[in-house]
């Protein structure tokens, strides 16, 4: 469980004035206790696992053995494979006396708002994910993510076997721990033994941002429930809380999030709830609030992946191979990433329907607009920063990634 969220805020002085960056949350996570041979890690459906990597994690290690280096950096090849960013992502790696019952602590060292491309204003972004929405790092080379493993925890790291094992798997920690430090994480914690309150500044997470209730309504929305309030508090201890997105499979059968009564800061809201764990791909399981000894899941469940990009997050695999694959639909693109061009074709092409694509950023404002005039088209993006933007043809629209 995540065990006390301290928040401190720092104002630092950036190339933007507007610019501003603030001490992020530190989460802890506990293992179950008892050992569990329900589960194992499941075949992987529709995930190119010969992607290069797209994203580079650059560590510093601090005491911790080479055996265990290994399987962090195992850890490090399955996120390099999904998240797209152009910018490093610094990760403070320790082997540290934590308490008996806490298999790891991870977060972002630092969030930052109201930086260059940030979709959202007064939102508070972690640090890896503001990098790669600008295109260039905010946070200079400090670190993004501190890790911290339980040098006293009885582990497996053997991640290779396919052969039941003991201890708790390692390399499943490692890459849950990094979840919450590109941003899977909430700032909600108690005030008090009544009230509950959210933020920095009174903005909220990113992450907090798409949290609502049964009906849809956010749990920011100060006119639904007031921050550091009785009111907050109760419907997040007594009532299901949900992560909201926006489209696909997981806009109807949303991520169900855990929670506890009494509240527990870090374990409530920034995992996923046991009963979410069937629908539709278990591998969510992977962000549980606890792991159990003898089960591993080594890569994230779809609905772990649709709250990442829900907050911004440019992702092989998931972003480019959703259900409603876009090459089904009327235009391909490719390459996807892209560094100055890509090209969109046409299937059927019809040149006497008039057909416009138009290209949009992340807050969908039009960046160019163009009449299609033959099946296949260059779209350039010389001129655009580093980021995920989206290409609307008709109904149908996809996401552009340009490195």
């Amino acid at each position: 469980m995540f065990r006390g969220i301290v928040l401190i805020l720092l104002l630092v002085t950036t190339r933007l004035a507007a610019q501003e960056s603030a001490a992020g949350p530190l989460v802890s996570c506990p293992g179950h206790g008892q050992p569990d041979s329900s589960f194992a890690d499941l075949p992987l459906r529709n995930l190119r696992l010969s992607a290069q990597p797209s994203a580079k994690f650059t560590p510093r290690y601090y005491q911790v053995p080479d055996s265990v280096k290994t399987v962090v950096e195992a850890a490090f090849g399955v996120w390099d494979k999904i998240l797209i960013s152009r910018v490093p992502i610094h990760i403070e790696v320790h082997w540290a006396e934590l308490g008996a019952s806490t298999l790891a602590t991870a977060g972002s060292d630092r969030v930052f708002k109201n930086f260059s491309n940030a979709p959202l204003r007064d939102v508070w972004y972690p640090s890896a994910l503001a990098d790669a929405l600008s295109g260039e790092s905010v946070n200079g080379n400090n670190t993004d993510i501190v890790l911290k493993i339980n040098r006293n925890a009885t582990w497996n790291l053997d991640y290779t076997s396919q052969r039941g094992f003991r201890g708790y798997d390692m390399l499943s920690v490692v890459i849950h721990e990094i979840a919450h430090g590109i941003g899977f994480m909430s700032s909600f914690e108690a005030s008090g033994t009544d009230r509950l309150k959210w933020g920095i500044q009174d903005l909220p997470f990113i992450y907090d941002q798409h949290l609502v209730d049964r009906s849809g309504n956010s749990l920011v929305n100060k006119g639904f429930y007031p921050n550091d309030s009785e009111k907050l508090l109760q419907q997040v201890t007594e009532n299901e809380i949900y992560f909201h997105v926006d489209s696909g499979t997981y806009s109807v059968i949303r991520p169900r999030l855990h929670t506890d009564k009494p509240f527990s800061s870090g374990a409530s809201l920034s995992h996923i709830s046991r009963s979410q764990i069937s629908q539709p791909d278990s591998r969510d399981r992977l962000m549980l609030p606890s792991l159990s000894q003898g089960v591993r899941y080594h890569y994230p469940g779809n609905g772990i992946l649709a709250i990442l990009f829900q907050m911004g997050w440019a992702l092989n695999f998931y972003e480019l191979e959703r259900e409603y694959n876009y090459l089904q639909g009327s235009f391909s693109l490719f390459p996807n990433p892209g560094t100055d061009r890509i090209y969109m074709k046409i299937n059927r092409f019809n040149p006497d329907k008039g057909m416009y694509y138009y290209l949009m950023d992340a807050k969908g404002a039009v960046l160019n607009s163009r009449q299609v005039t033959t099946e296949e088209t260059e779209i350039s993006l010389k001129e655009l920063p580093a980021g995920r933007y989206f290409l609307r043809v008709g109904e149908l629209s996809v996401p552009v990634i340009k490195l």
